[in-house]
């Protein structure tokens, strides 16, 4: 099976990935906002750290370590990608 390409994410979307570059497991919600990610992402559930974002929203996407809003660690404007850290 091949692997999906770097930075897949549906518009309307905002997408994690546990590899650099937009590649490896990717979790995706629509909510606009979302209090524990950890709930709907499997890899963040195995212990594995966010590596990079895509925000395919129309808005700015906010994110947190902690669950419910508290350290807040960055956001990315609607239509921006990168790496974290």
């Amino acid at each position: 099976r091949q692997s999906p390409a770097a930075y897949s994410c549906n518009p309307g979307y905002f997408c994690i990935y546990d590899g650099w570059n937009g590649t490896g497991t990717r979790c995706q919600w629509s909510q606009s906002k979302l209090a524990n990610t950890a709930d709907n992402c499997s890899f963040i559930q195995r212990g594995k750290n966010v590596r990079s974002v895509f925000n395919r929203t129309g808005h700015r996407v906010q994110y947190y370590t902690q669950t419910n809003y508290k350290h807040r660690v960055g956001s990315t404007p609607k239509n921006g990608k990168g790496n974290l850290q």
